[in-house]
């Protein structure tokens, strides 16, 4: 028997011989901090409508085009198999689909902690460190929104993905086993099935090849899969990229993209908050504002990404098992580094497994010390593991409490960031819902001073809410400042239906146009573009034609009665 097949068994002897109790006492440790999930609803107003609330294909996917259920165009990119899996929650008796939705972003984080041990065992070559950078990472606070939000059964789900195509491509290049191989294909089309950046999984899996076995990435089936799986990879991205462009010109954020230097202050910035974050888990929110942030912080950010990729050519050459995790971390980081913009400036849930490649890093190094210095220092690191457990185990448990529900995830935010604009539009919705709208009108009116980066509807928010409250003239009024650029900064775009809507109250509340200078410049705008719109019926536009005569615009008017002659 020669020494490599030697090794192979010995190391597929560990792996089945491991004690049971190692992967339940990860399993325990993430139940006592995630099971409260169970008991939490959906967040009011945000990601949770789009991809599990009113998604039109959570009732129509049965009937809907394979295009339309594989691209998924309505959130944005494609995410079929996310969107599959809440029209089957959704099938379940309405007291289940909630906690459904959160045990199930729950099941996929407890394969996930599996992987990573088992990867890691790998990577590491020690159980016991394997273990510890398991149970740091599973429950550190950065984790708790991936965990807890229902929308980021996206993220867990393409977390699985990953783990599983290193999982099975560490075993090809010790084997070279055509199974694993197609395995690793296998996981790739189910990342992609969940979310975009799992377009990294190939080139990942490549640099590991080019680390660790590079005689590899000529044999013929390496070529063969890399060739098929590349190519589907190239054309997946481009129509996603496809989608996703449209979706955030039509919300009005293509506007933001900026030039050179300004993408690199973002990334900078954005890697700055992510490492204090890391650090320091303790000022934990869903939205991180860019303009809190100033030249410093991100100079100080984009200086810890050329250390790391200063590290990472270190390592390459020094330790092996840390150049592999590096690669991991800059393959899984890079597609939420801000290298091209997303909406949200950062979020804790871009580290999931970012950080899982940092603290796989430093392990490797540990496990490399001199055997002398490490029985030296053991005892210490014991202790010091266990406070950090202890610490972010509570830590988690309390952050992942913050997503309960809207209330307790936003209205401490609006206590601590009383000048930005989304904590008031999430409290504004929560009583919004619950048809407290004098209320909501208060919140959304306080927040109008902090719109002025807002795009698209969400400005409208006071008018609706001001309607529902009995004072359409109000919300007239507001829609006449929305229509004139008051709140709205001229790089955005203007809401979509802000002159369907402003004809709306005008008409239905018989409401008298404002005079010159005051506003009816605005409404007549309105009516005029809402008549090219050519949405209403006969009946509508001849309602709408008499109100305008009335209010003395009579050329218009007869432009709507023109409309409803040709509509009958």
């Amino acid at each position: 028997m020669s020494d490599t097949e030697s090794d192979e068994r010995g190391t597929d002897q560990k792996e089945t011989t491991t004690p049971i109790w190692i992967v339940a006492s990860l399993l325990g440790l993430n139940l006592l901090v995630y099971a409260q999930v169970f008991g939490f609803g959906v967040i009011d107003g945000w990601d949770d409508y789009l991809y599990f609330l009113e998604h039109s294909l959570l009732e129509e996917w049965p009937t809907a085009s394979w295009g339309e259920r594989l691209l998924t165009p309505e959130i944005g990119y494609p995410g079929p198999i996310p969107t599959v899996l809440y029209f089957l929650i959704h099938q379940l008796p309405p007291a289940l689909v909630e906690p459904a939705a959160h045990g199930l972003n729950l099941a996929f984080h407890l394969v996930n902690v599996g992987l990573v041990f088992v990867v890691g065992r790998r990577l590491l070559e020690s159980t016991r460190v394997a273990w510890a950078v398991a149970a740091v990472w599973s429950v550190h606070p950065l984790l708790a929104e991936t965990v807890a939000w229902i929308s980021n059964l996206k993220s867990v789900g393409m977390a699985t993905a990953i783990l599983g195509a290193v999982w099975l491509w560490t075993h090809y290049l010790q084997r070279e086993q055509t199974k694993f191989l197609l395995g690793a294909g296998v996981c790739l089309l189910i990342g992609l099935g969940f979310k975009p950046p799992a377009v990294v999984i190939l080139p990942l899996l490549l640099g590991l090849t080019l680390l660790k076995k590079p005689a590899c990435l000529v044999r013929l089936p390496t070529v063969i899969f890399t060739a098929v799986t590349g190519a589907l990879t190239a054309v997946y991205l481009w129509v996603a990229r496809q989608i996703h462009h449209q979706f955030i010109e039509e919300d009005g954020f293509a506007a933001q993209v900026g030039g050179f230097w300004e993408t690199a202050e973002r990334i900078g910035a954005g890697f700055f908050v992510k490492m204090r974050n890391t650090v320091a888990p303790v000022d934990l929110h869903p939205m991180y504002f860019s303009d809190e942030f100033t030249t410093v912080h991100a100079l100080v950010g984009g200086a810890a990404l050329l250390g790391l990729a200063a590290f990472t050519g270190w390592a390459w050459f020094r330790c092996r098992a840390a150049a592999a995790a590096m690669i991991f971390f800059w393959m899984n980081y890079l597609p939420h580094s801000g290298l091209e913009y997303l909406p949200r400036f950062t979020a804790d849930t871009y580290m999931y497994l970012p950080l899982l490649g940092l603290l796989w890093a430093l392990a490797a190094l540990y496990v490399q010390l001199d055997e002398a210095v490490v029985e030296r220092w053991k005892r210490v690191v014991t202790v010091g593991l266990a406070a950090v457990l202890i610490a972010f185990s509570l830590l988690s448990f309390v952050q992942t409490a913050r997503w309960a529900d809207s209330s307790t995830l936003w209205k401490p935010l609006l206590e601590d960031y009383p000048e930005q604009y989304p904590p008031y539009h999430m409290v504004g919705q929560i009583y919004f819902e619950r048809e407290e709208y004098e209320t909501a009108a208060e919140i959304f009116s306080a927040g109008l001073p902090y719109y002025q980066d807002v795009a698209g509807d969400r400005i409208m928010a006071l008018g609706y809410a001001l309607e529902r409250s009995g004072r359409p003239d109000a919300a007239l009024e507001h829609m006449v400042s929305v229509l004139a650029g008051d709140h709205i900064d001229g790089r955005f775009v203007e809401p979509a239906n802000a002159h369907s809507y402003t004809m709306y109250l005008l008409v239905t509340y018989e409401l008298p146009i404002p005079e010159p200078g005051d506003g009816r410049e605005e409404v007549v705008e309105a009516a005029l573009q809402f008549l090219g719109d050519e949405q209403m019926d006969a009946a509508h536009a001849e309602q709408a034609a008499e109100h305008l005569e009335a209010q003395g615009e009579g050329q218009i008017a007869k432009a709507y009665r023109d409309y409803a002659e040709r509509r009958r």
